[in-house]
């Protein structure tokens, strides 16, 4: 039973048999958000392949499972930006549906999985795809009352300038970001 592949086989059998058509849909649901939180403190291999199959029949299912998908792409994402697998985390956080009914994400939930993409994007130097979500996040953020996020933000939008060789845009911001004191920041970011 603490075999690695058979917790993975039997996770996976089980997952695969919450979306049989038998299974009441509230009762998978259930089930799956409650796989999807135990197996986070699994290590990284184990839950990256168990986290990737569900996620795989989430997206070929009719039903939303939506937050069990939601735990499980933020998940993945962590382990990815571990490994320093930056697109990688960027696009299976991106493929989170932010729009769910059956899930309501907050502006600041939005945004955040907006930040964190165009983040993991800059790291791997893919501007044109950071920048795609930095703009979907520009018309949220002044609804997030967060200021660490808010730095995040504008750091993230000065990088994407920067990258794009819009120089002077980048450098207001950047002039912008200089002119937060050490004092403000460490409130922002260690409240």
């Amino acid at each position: 039973p603490h075999n690695p592949e058979f917790l993975v086989q039997e996770l996976k059998s089980v997952s695969s048999a919450l979306f049989a058509q038998e299974v009441n849909q509230q009762v998978a649901k259930v089930e799956l958000i409650h796989i999807a939180k135990s197996i986070l403190s699994l290590d990284s291999d184990t839950f990256i392949e168990i986290a990737q199959h569900i996620v795989t029949q989430i997206m070929q299912s009719i039903s939303t499972y939506d937050e069990a998908d939601y735990i499980l792409r933020d998940g993945l994402f962590s382990k990815f930006i571990d490994a320093e697998q930056y697109s990688d985390a960027a696009q299976i956080l991106s493929g989170t549906n932010l729009e769910s009914l059956s899930r309501p994400f907050s502006e600041k939930e939005k945004v955040d999985v907006y930040v964190k993409c165009a983040e993991a994007f800059l790291e791997d130097d893919a501007s044109v795809d950071a920048e795609t979500f930095v703009n979907k996040a520009s018309p949220l953020i002044n609804a997030v009352d967060d200021n660490g996020l808010q730095l995040r933000y504008k750091v993230a939008y000065a990088r994407v300038m920067d990258a794009n060789r819009k120089f002077l845009d980048a450098a207001a911001r950047y002039y912008e970001l200089s002119n937060i004191t050490t004092s403000n920041v460490n409130i922002i970011l260690y409240p």
